[in-house]
């Protein structure tokens, strides 16, 4: 059964224990750039990282949350743009 089109991608990141805040903002910061020069598709962005909420993993961790445009007004599905970024 193929995999339902959510329209979202997540992006999981970790860094070595005990990096610092100021690298883990210019490391996220550039994935964010990467998701905005190869995801036009992309609608909103979300990122955060250190301990944040109930799904905490670690201050050494983050993820990047995109929200995509309607299925219907894109040629790619969320998997394929999962996939361009890998």
């Amino acid at each position: 059964m193929p995999k339902a089109d959510e329209g979202e991608v997540r992006i999981l990141a970790e860094m070595e224990e005990g990096t610092r805040i100021e690298k883990m903002d210019e490391v996220f910061m550039g994935i964010e750039a990467t998701v905005k020069e190869r995801v036009p598709e992309t609608q909103n962005v979300f990122t955060h990282f250190g301990r944040f909420g109930f799904r905490a993993r670690g201050k050494n961790s983050g993820h990047v949350h995109l929200w995509l445009t309607p299925k219907g007004s894109r040629e790619r599905s969320d998997e394929e743009i999962a996939r361009s970024l890998r």
